[in-house]
């Protein structure tokens, strides 16, 4: 009720009730954060709606509901396939779950915007490897490497690749 009374000017944007809702989110109170930030994703759109269900991963996430956590992270990942803070986000939710599959797929769309961020590429490079997809694998760390010389991971991920195709 109060929450709706703080808002009462603006009830029709989405930008109170994220902001409020993020307040509630670092403080702990997660029921009064996913009221708000629920109210907020009625009206929000474009990237607002995709910061609103980013918060929504992290109140689903820290209330134990990693499924409903990945859903929402994988929206606003979908929204804004750029957006790296929400990537790693996503990232962090799916690691929990244990699948690597939907990893591969999340750092593929995001490098299809951002196709210089070593770190994501090298990462994507390691889960190529242990996926045993080599050429794949050996292709992005080359990539990697391309960009950053001195990226010891990607040229190991390459001697890996190298070694066991020999």
């Amino acid at each position: 009720r109060r929450l709706r009374m703080a808002c009462r000017l603006r009830l029709n944007s989405a930008r109170p009730f994220l902001a409020f809702g993020k307040l509630f989110l670092r403080h702990g109170e997660l029921a009064q954060a996913e009221e708000s930030l629920s109210i907020a994703r009625q009206n929000a759109e474009g990237t607002e709606l995709a910061a609103v269900e980013a918060a929504l991963a992290q109140v689903r996430e820290q209330a134990g509901d990693l499924d409903g956590a990945w859903q929402y992270a994988l929206s606003a990942a979908r929204a804004q396939p750029e957006n790296r803070e929400w990537l790693l986000a996503a990232r962090r939710i799916v690691r929990k779950l244990g699948d690597t599959g939907q990893e591969i797929e999340l750092y593929a769309r995001y490098l299809s915007r951002r196709p210089g961020d070593v770190e994501i590429l090298t990462e994507l490079a390691r889960l190529r490897l242990e996926s045993g997809e080599l050429q794949q694998a050996a292709d992005l760390a080359e990539r990697a490497l391309l960009l950053a010389p001195d990226n010891t991971d990607a040229e190991g991920i390459l001697n890996a690749c190298s070694s066991a195709t020999r």
